[in-house]
């Protein structure tokens, strides 16, 4: 199945505000009926913000555990299967095109 043209522009995530409890809510989200009010925390954003940076990109787990989470952290490779569960069931039917290759990494595919 593909993403229907103009739903990719619609996920892309520009930009974020604080909403309760401190969780994000992306602005962009608000744009499409299916995804409004979905809120995801800090780490959730930025791992499907680095996946949406680049649609079709393979990010292996080391990747986006370097990038997304801070130096400081130590965190699991598995602690990213998690938050991309997380993310899947929060952006509902656009889950389908966050990809998981395995052996690989992840992906968000157009």
């Amino acid at each position: 199945r593909e993403m229907p043209d103009g739903d990719i522009e619609t996920l892309l995530v520009l930009g974020a505000t604080t909403g309760q409890n401190g969780l994000l809510q992306a602005q962009s989200f608000k744009e499409a009926a299916d995804l409004t009010g979905v809120v995801l925390t800090k780490l959730e954003f930025e791992v499907l913000a680095l996946l949406l940076s680049k649609p079709g990109q393979v990010f292996s787990r080391e990747k986006i555990l370097n990038t997304v989470w801070p130096s400081d952290t130590i965190v699991l490779a598995r602690t990213v299967d998690v938050n991309i569960t997380r993310i899947r069931k929060k952006i509902g039917r656009y889950g389908e095109f966050l990809r998981t290759k395995f052996g690989y990494g992840y992906m968000f595919i157009k």
